[in-house]
């Protein structure tokens, strides 16, 4: 294959990598400042409306964070694994450039590395992960706390 061509097909699957990561970390932070406003509205609604049953807010904002968590880690585990096919594409076509091991190495340090670089960036879907399930978590304990006998 053509140098140039070769070139600028990992140059576009690695651009398809940092896309879909946005993607992930955007949908991400809105589903995360979404349960936590609905959690803190919930709460300030059952301190200023006395007439709710107890923990009535506090459990539908329990199960409304369940979702939203379940709606998280689902995007972000979709996302992983697209980025785990562009990223095997970009080392596939990385194999075919052939070039000398000079040019090479200079090629992986003005690219910030075919394969490192891949990799932490499949990594930075951990701790979004990480941050979904603590939602769910927190949802599971408000729920509990709902539903506890007074």
């Amino acid at each position: 294959m053509e140098f140039e061509l070769c070139l600028r097909l990992w140059q576009e699957e690695r651009a398809q990598i940092r896309h879909r990561l946005r993607v992930a970390a955007t949908w991400s932070a809105a589903c995360l400042g979404a349960s936590a406003l609905l959690f803190g509205l919930s709460l300030l609604a059952e301190a200023i409306n006395r007439e709710w049953p107890v923990g009535g807010g506090t459990a539908v904002a329990g199960l409304a964070m369940i979702v939203i968590g379940g709606l998280g880690i689902g995007v972000v585990t979709v996302v992983r694994s697209e980025v785990e096919t562009h990223r095997r594409r970009a080392e596939a076509l990385f194999a075919e450039f052939a070039l000398p091991a000079d040019d090479r190495a200079r090629l992986l340090q003005d690219n910030r590395g075919a394969y490192n670089t891949a990799d932490r960036e499949v990594m930075l879907t951990v701790p979004l992960l990480a941050a979904h399930w603590i939602v769910i978590i927190g949802g599971l304990l408000a729920l509990l706390i709902a539903v506890a006998p007074a």
